[in-house]
């Protein structure tokens, strides 16, 4: 859910009585709050973002896991390949924030592959993005990493929207 928006939505984290379907559940929000997320980490409720990052971080720095890799995996099971494909029919779509004008996949979690621009090496970048469903086999993603805007912004002094295409400016 976006920041901004989430004063507009229920508290509820589970919901089966959505307009237009007859058998949907969706459980949402489950982590919406920096409270819900201290929580998860096993840190007190009231503990400041700033440390709740810096345990992210440092727990994925002290426990990394290595890929394993199947040539079966499970989800492998469940695929709909071509034009069998109808997103309207396999995700129960609904407008959640106030203004949507779409259809979103609420921050699924998409991985890809980039290359920066003077680096050489292909990195990869988890993140959680909004996607929206702009038609039966076609999603719209927009993964802008603000982090990066911003720490290319206080290093330059310059606009981020126009630092960002450099990667880091030196």
């Amino acid at each position: 859910m976006r920041p901004d928006a989430s004063a507009t939505v229920p508290r509820r984290c589970g919901f089966d009585n959505i307009r237009g379907f007859n058998d949907a559940r969706v459980t949402m929000n489950t982590i919406g709050s920096w409270q819900n997320h201290a929580i998860s980490l096993g840190l007190p409720p009231n503990t400041p973002v700033k440390k709740q990052i810096d345990e992210f971080i440092r727990r994925w720095d002290n426990f990394p896991v290595t890929p394993e890799r199947r040539a079966n995996p499970a989800w492998a099971e469940n695929t709909v390949d071509g034009d069998d494909i109808n997103l309207f029919d396999i995700l129960p779509l609904f407008r959640l924030n106030d203004g949507d004008g779409g259809f979103y996949s609420i921050k699924p979690v998409s991985f890809r592959a980039i290359r920066w621009i003077k680096i050489t090496s292909v990195s990869q970048n988890v993140g959680i993005y909004r996607m929206e469903v702009k038609g039966k086999r076609k999603l719209g993603l927009q993964p802008v990493p603000m982090h990066r805007y911003r720490a290319a912004s206080a290093q330059s002094g310059r606009a981020w929207g126009r630092s960002a295409d450099r990667h880091y400016p030196r």
